[in-house]
Order: C-alpha cells, then sequence, then structure tokens
C-alpha cells in the first residue's frame, strides 16, 4: 500500500457499530487509494449505517458522500444478532477445514460468510485481490 500502490482491490469488514467501517472508508479515501470497501452488517440496516457513516464524515469537515465510500451487505445479518443460521455455520466450518482460518459467528464470520457468497455470485467485487 506504500506510495499508493497496492494490489488490494477490495476489502471487506464486519460491520457492527459503524465506526471500524467509517474509518476504513474514509481512510481509504484519504489516501487515494481505489479499493472498493464492502461493509457486512450484522446488525439493524444500511440506512442507519450510511447515517452514521455520513454523520462521521461531517463531523470531519470533509466533502464526501457515505454512499460513494463503502459498499454495505444488508443480506447476511441472518436470523438475528447473535444469532446463526445451520448454513453460516457449515460456511465457518468449511473456511475453518480449507484454510485455517478461524472466526466468531457474531461479527467475523458474518464478514466470512458473504464474502464466500459475494465471491460466488461474482459480480461485486472490482478485482480479484480481497482482503
Amino acid at each position: 500500500i506504500a506510495a499508493g500502490k497496492t494490489e488490494i482491490s477490495d476489502i471487506v469488514v464486519a460491520c457492527g457499530s459503524g465506526g471500524s467501517t467509517a474509518g476504513i472508508a474514509i481512510g481509504l479515501k484519504l489516501a487515494g487509494l481505489p479499493i472498493r470497501l464492502h461493509g457486512i452488517l450484522v446488525c439493524d440496516n444500511k440506512q442507519y449505517f450510511f447515517k452514521h457513516i455520513q454523520d462521521t464524515i461531517d463531523a470531519l469537515g470533509l466533502p464526501y458522500k457515505a454512499e460513494d465510500l463503502v459498499v454495505l451487505h444488508d443480506e447476511y445479518r441472518g436470523k438475528a444478532y447473535a444469532v446463526s443460521t445451520d448454513e453460516e455455520l457449515l460456511v465457518l466450518q468449511q473456511v475453518a477445514a480449507t484454510s485455517a482460518v478461524l472466526a466468531d459467528p457474531v461479527y467475523t464470520g458474518k464478514a466470512i460468510c458473504g464474502l464466500v457468497d459475494l465471491a460466488r455470485r461474482g459480480e461485486t467485487f472490482q478485482g480479484s485481490h480481497v482482503l
């Protein structure tokens, strides 16, 4: 990432309060990095998080629009906050078995499930180097 050069095309993060998502989105923009940020919601809805991110942008006096800085995905929230579906748990077991990456099912687990599904659909990422 030094000197604005990176092979990373997209970053996928869990979005639980919106603070980290806002910070990463703003940081990527300020650094001039052409990386698309994807926030996988674990609760609430897109409108709530876009407002939270926009409030952070506005508080910093920056001229950006939240909708231009992050793609929010609310289709991976599962049954409820901290309640996983059998399918989500199966994906986490498969990821653990094939990559040795262990994830909690509340935050990181939902982000991994979103990442896996988005990759399978093949329509969302702007490149093939996804973090």
